[in-house]
């Protein structure tokens, strides 16, 4: 997840610490506790202080039933209202993943 969801990610007793920015300077972290984890399969995450007990966000890889090719599946629980921002940032943190990948 390092490079493509964020600069810096630990985990630390269940828990993501998420960091955007060089540490040394300006920079921003988050953290995210481990709600499910499932090798190969999926991982769910809670923002720490998220007061919404139903809010998640989830990456899973899935098979795709047409084509049989493997895809990511990105589940981001959010307000209406955020939507949008929301699109945008994943839409970024794909690009990531394909050029830190070469995908």
């Amino acid at each position: 997840m390092e490079r493509w969801l964020a600069d810096k990610v630990v985990e630390e007793d269940n828990v993501l610490h998420l960091t955007w920015g060089e540490p040394w300077g300006e920079h921003h972290t988050m953290h995210a506790r481990i709600v499910e984890r499932e090798k190969n399969s999926h991982l769910r995450l809670q923002w720490v202080d998220e007061e919404e007990p139903e809010a998640y966000w989830e990456m899973r890889i899935g098979q795709s039933e047409l084509t049989e090719e493997l895809c990511l599946c990105v589940v981001d629980y959010a307000m209406a209202e955020d939507l949008d921002d929301l699109h945008e940032l994943w839409d970024g943190n794909l690009d990531r993943l394909h050029q830190s990948s070469g995908f």
